[in-house]
C-alpha cells in the first residue's frame, strides 16, 4: 500500500514537472510572439519592403497563435486529467482530500489563471494593435491623391459614355438590320417580278418532237398569249414615245423663248450703250468749250467755224429748258485762275459756244449755243461741278483731254471789221 502511494506521488510529481515544462514553453512562445509584435528583438533583420515585412510578420504571428492554442489545449487536457486523478484519490471530491492537498494550491491556481488571462489580454491587445495598423496600412494603400481621383473619375465617366454610346449604336444596328432585311425582301420581289416579265417577253420554246394534236394545241395557245403581250408592250412603247415627243416640243419652245429674251436684252443693252456713248461725247465737247471760254482772257471773241456735230439721238431731240441760273458762269477771276491751272492745252481759240457771250460772262438773250442746247439736260449740273475746287479742276482737265481726242480743232475764223461791237 505504501509502495502504491509512493508510485502515485511520483507520477503526480512527474505530471507536475511536465506541466511546468509545458507552461515554460508556452511562456517562451508568448514572449517570442510579443517580441515579434512589438518589434523589440535584439537583432533586427535587414529592412524589407513594408508589404513583404507585414506579410512575414502575419505569417509568424499565425504560427505562434496556432502553437499557443495547441499548448493551451494540452494544458487544459492535462489539467483535466490531474483533476480526475485527484478526485479519484480523494474519494470523488474535485479538490481532493482537504488534509492531503496544499492549502495554497487554490491560490496558486488562481494566480496562474490570472497570469494566463493577463497574457491573453496582452496578446489580444497586440492583435488589436496589429489589426488597427493593418487597417491603417490598407487605407493608406487604397488612398489616392486628388489628381488620381480626378483621373479615375474621368475614366469612369468616359467608360460610362462609351457604354451608353455602344448601347445606342447597338439599337441603331438592330434598326438598320431590320431595314436591310426589308430592303432585301423588296429587292428579291423586284428580281422575281423582273424574271417574270422577262419570261413573259421571251417566247416559249417549242418542242421538236411534239406531233399531232399536242403540237396544234401548243401553237394555238402561243398564238393567243403572244399577241396580247405584244399589244400591251406596243401600247406602253407608244405612250412613252408620245411623252418623249411632248417633252421635246416643250423643251424646244422654252429654249426658243429664252433665246429671244436674251437677244432682246442684248439689243436693248447695245442701244443703251450707244446712247450713253453719244451723250458722253456731247458732254465732253460741251466741257471742252466751257473750259476754252474760261481759259480765254477778256476780249472780243472771234467767230469760228463749228465742226459738224453728229446727229442727235432721239432722246435728246427735245431737251428740257434749263432752270434759271443754270447757265451762269463763275466770275472772271475764277475763270482766269482755272484757265491758268488748265495749262497751255486749254488756251485755244473760242469755240462756237462763245458766239452768244458778252464780255461780262452773261449769255445773250434769245440765243443758245448748239452744244448747250444739246446737253442742256445734264450740262447745268456738270457746269456747277466745275466750280467745286481743285478736285473739279483735275477732273475737268482729264475730261478735256478726253474730249480733245473726239472734237476736231477749230478752224481759223476770218477777222471781223473794226467797227464791230465789242461784245
Amino acid at each position: 500500500m505504501h509502495d502504491e502511494a509512493a508510485q502515485q506521488q511520483q507520477r503526480e510529481e512527474e505530471e507536475e514537472e511536465e506541466g511546468l515544462r509545458l507552461r515554460e514553453k508556452v511562456e517562451e512562445l508568448l514572449r517570442q510572439a510579443r517580441l515579434i509584435l512589438h518589434g523589440d528583438a535584439p537583432s533586427k533583420p535587414s529592412p524589407r519592403p513594408a508589404i513583404a515585412k507585414r506579410a512575414e510578420r502575419e505569417q509568424e504571428l499565425e504560427r505562434a497563435l496556432e502553437k499557443a492554442d495547441w499548448y493551451r489545449q494540452e494544458i487544459k487536457r492535462l489539467q483535466k486529467e490531474l483533476d480526475a486523478r485527484g478526485a479519484a484519490r480523494g474519494g470523488g471530491s474535485a479538490l481532493g482530500d482537504p488534509q492531503e492537498r496544499d492549502p495554497m494550491e487554490l491560490q496558486n491556481l488562481l494566480a496562474e489563471k490570472r497570469k494566463d488571462l493577463q497574457q491573453l489580454k496582452r496578446s489580444g491587445e497586440g492583435l488589436d494593435r496589429i489589426a488597427e495598423a493593418q487597417r491603417r496600412a490598407e487605407a493608406a494603400q487604397n488612398s489616392m491623391t486628388p489628381e488620381n481621383a480626378e483621373r479615375l473619375q474621368r475614366a469612369k465617366d468616359e467608360v460610362e459614355n462609351k457604354r451608353r454610346l455602344n448601347v445606342k449604336l447597338f439599337s441603331e444596328r438592330q434598326k438598320l438590320a431590320s431595314a436591310c432585311k426589308k430592303a432585301e425582301a423588296q429587292v428579291r420581289a423586284a428580281e422575281a417580278e423582273l424574271r417574270s416579265k422577262a419570261a413573259e417577253l421571251r417566247p416559249p420554246p417549242r418542242a421538236a418532237g411534239v406531233a399531232g394534236g399536242n403540237a396544234r394545241d401548243a401553237a394555238a395557245k402561243d398564238a393567243v398569249t403572244e399577241p396580247q403581250v405584244l399589244k400591251q408592250l406596243q401600247r406602253d412603247v407608244d405612250i412613252l414615245k408620245e411623252a418623249v415627243r411632248q417633252d421635246e416640243r416643250k423643251f424646244r419652245t422654252s429654249e426658243r423663248s429664252d433665246e429671244q429674251q436674251s437677244e432682246a436684252a442684248s439689243s436693248s443693252i447695245r442701244g443703251l450703250e450707244e446712247a450713253i456713248a453719244e451723250r458722253e461725247a456731247g458732254v465732253a465737247r460741251a466741257r471742252a468749250e466751257l473750259r476754252g471760254l474760261a481759259a480765254q482772257p477778256g476780249g472780243t471773241p472771234k467767230r469760228q467755224q463749228r465742226a459738224p456735230s453728229p446727229p442727235e439721238p432721239p432722246e435728246a431731240a427735245a431737251p428740257a429748258r434749263p432752270a434759271e441760273g443754270q447757265e451762269r458762269r463763275e466770275p472772271a477771276g475764277e475763270g482766269e485762275a482755272e484757265g491758268c491751272a488748265a495749262g497751255p492745252q486749254s488756251r485755244r481759240p473760242l469755240g462756237p459756244l462763245a458766239r452768244g457771250r458778252r464780255p461780262g460772262g452773261r449769255p445773250r438773250a434769245g440765243r443758245r449755243p448748239p452744244a448747250a442746247r444739246k446737253t442742256s439736260g445734264g450740262g447745268g449740273k456738270r457746269h456747277e461741278a466745275l466750280r467745286g475746287g481743285d478736285a473739279g479742276e483735275e477732273e475737268g482737265a482729264g475730261e478735256s483731254r478726253e474730249a480733245e481726242a473726239h472734237v476736231e480743232p477749230p478752224r481759223p475764223a476770218a477777222r471781223e471789221p473794226a467797227h464791230c461791237c465789242p461784245w
